[in-house]
């Protein structure tokens, strides 16, 4: 039996109008993976989740924003221990019209271990 990927969790997209995400706006669509990643280098939240879009034209990644600091308790271990390549995160819900920390939602899932682990491999 094939292991499937298990829901985590969804978060809105916080602080996107001091990042990139007006840069990249037209191309992001509900679909569109995005990375998370520590930005341990925040000065305003030492637990600091950054999400990150690849842009395949150009092979530019952009800083879209954040997980809100009162919802990054949860993936902060993980991804503070180097566990980034556990998660599959996609954007769940684009709305132009919402306020501006309300336009972006992305929902996280883990990846089976086997998949998560292989791509490891492949980096070192």
């Amino acid at each position: 039996m094939k292991a499937k990927k298990l829901y985590l969790a969804t978060y809105r997209l916080a602080g996107a109008k001091y990042h990139d995400l007006y840069i990249v706006w037209q191309e992001i669509e509900v679909g569109t993976p995005v990375r998370v990643l520590r930005d341990r280098e925040n000065l305003y939240d030492p637990c600091a989740i950054a999400v990150v879009y690849d842009r395949k034209s150009d092979g530019e990644t952009y800083l879209i924003g954040y997980i809100p600091a009162s919802d990054n308790v949860q993936l902060y271990p993980f991804l503070e221990q180097g566990w980034e390549d556990m998660f599959e995160c996609y954007v769940s819900k684009k709305d132009p019209e919402a306020h501006s920390e309300h336009q972006i939602e992305f929902t996280v899932r883990i990846k089976p271990f086997a998949a998560a682990s292989r791509r490891k491999k492949k980096e070192d």
